[in-house]
């Protein structure tokens, strides 16, 4: 066991003796076995325990058991105590979910304040073998294909190349004492069942199926690389920035063969689902005006493209009041200035980012706001009111800019001006006014 360590250590460069390395330490099997390694190889590492107080006295047999082993061999020890149930109920987390998310914030505390260089895991083949069958049962894309990483940023996984008899075997001709946890028994989890109903009929099958699993993950992993450079360069031509989002061209995109893969791939990362993607193309669709959401974005359809944004930028900014006049007030990506103008002379009527209005109609405090539907303007020159979601169509503004415009209210709440494209006529202002307000747009 020992010399496949090291040599596995060697051959994939994972660190050195003088790498300063945090181990992840439950007391289990497998962090045992880890622990032992590295001892005998001489590494430089500490170790971290996390107390979910999940079990009662065992969480806390468990910690003394680390405490206790770290202390004996005179290794670096780090302890902390979660309230995991409580957290969970916080975050509305599962449980696995709240424990995975409160180790690794510790773990990446730790590694900050005491210049650790690498966090090091227990996982082994195993593990990895459960996960592919979890994603694939899941249904999974090219990522959970290739398994669990070996080496991902400052996160190694050195027990990459054994299995968990292997780990267990080590461990009893060693004669090298480790906790038992109680959960592992329970078929609660999926990860469980596979481990008592199916795993094991897969070693009769083949007995080295971790290994085939491990060695075919790898393989994914280097193809997931490759296919992931070729995707970035045909993005990367199809895509441009536009305002707050990202532009595709829908031409480019359908002259690909396998859009409905390529789109997966570089919209998945953000939350999207296969059915949503394969939706987005189908062709009578095409023409209508259609928007997708996941968690934190949106895909919206313009004419010729599609338009992917976070979604909070699609939320509509609340009311702002304004007392007085003010300058160089920040809305999403405008910088807006309402000021007071000396002299009529010095207004420069051919600025296209400046409204001027008569200061005399005008009664603070303004109220700055998105604009709604029903509302209305008399727009600057005419007579007669005209609907604002009217005024945009005719001005061809773009449905995935739409939500950034902005109108402004008189005290009385009626619209004064609709930013950044008309004023209403009734504040126009002319040759005779001498209080005069300038509303200055801006944009990033």
């Amino acid at each position: 066991m020992f010399n496949a360590f090291q040599n596995f250590i060697k051959k994939e460069k994972l660190f050195t003796t003088k790498t300063k390395l945090l181990l992840a330490f439950s007391g289990g099997a497998d962090s045992v076995c880890l622990f032992h390694l590295l001892l005998k190889g001489g590494y430089n590492f500490s170790i971290a325990h996390c107390n979910f107080n999940l079990r009662h006295h065992e969480s806390n047999g468990d910690e003394a058991f680390v405490v206790g082993l770290a202390k004996k061999h005179h290794i670096g020890c780090f302890v902390q105590s979660f309230d995991t149930q409580k957290y969970m109920k916080e975050q509305k987390l599962s449980i696995q979910e709240a424990a995975r998310n409160l180790r690794y914030q510790w773990f990446e505390t730790l590694l900050n304040k005491h210049n650790f260089k690498k966090l090091i895991t227990a996982h082994h083949q195993t593990d990895n073998a459960e996960t592919m069958l979890i994603n694939m049962l899941r249904g999974t894309g090219i990522k959970g294909l290739h398994g669990i990483l070996f080496k991902t940023q400052n996160i190694i996984r050195p027990l990459m190349f054994t299995t968990k008899n292997d780990i267990l075997a080590f461990l009893k001709t060693s004669k090298f004492k480790f906790r038992e946890d109680s959960s592992n028994a329970s078929n609660k989890y999926v990860r469980n069942q596979l481990r008592h109903h199916v795993l094991d009929n897969l070693a009769n099958i083949n007995p080295a199926f971790e290994t085939n699993f491990f060695n075919t993950a790898q393989q994914v992993s280097q193809f997931e690389k490759l296919g992931n450079e070729l995707i970035e360069q045909k993005w990367r031509k199809m895509t441009s920035k536009d305002v707050d989002s990202i532009k595709i061209n829908t031409q480019k995109l359908n002259e690909l063969e396998n859009k409905n893969s390529f789109l997966f791939y570089v919209l998945q990362p953000y939350g999207f689902t296969i059915e949503q993607i394969n939706s987005m193309l189908v062709k009578d669709n095409l023409n209508t005006f259609r928007v997708f959401f996941s968690a934190q974005y949106s895909v919206m359809q313009e004419r010729d493209s599609w338009h992917l944004k976070l979604t909070e930028s699609e939320k509509k900014l609340d009311a702002i009041t304004i007392k007085k006049p003010i300058k160089n007030l920040k809305i999403g990506t405008l910088t807006i200035s309402i000021q007071h103008v000396k002299n009529i002379v010095d207004i420069d009527f051919t600025e296209k980012n400046i409204q001027y209005l008569n200061a005399d109609l005008v009664n603070f405090p303004l109220k700055l706001r998105p604009w709604q539907a029903g509302d209305k303007i008399i727009p600057f020159g005419m007579k007669g009111s005209k609907k604002i979601s009217d005024i945009l169509t005719d001005k061809k503004v773009k449905k995935s800019e739409k939500e950034t415009i902005l109108v402004l209210e008189n005290m009385d709440s009626k619209i004064i001006a609709l930013i950044p494209f008309t004023i209403h006529n009734t504040f126009q202002i002319n040759s005779n006014s001498k209080n005069i307000l300038a509303i200055s747009i801006k944009k990033a």
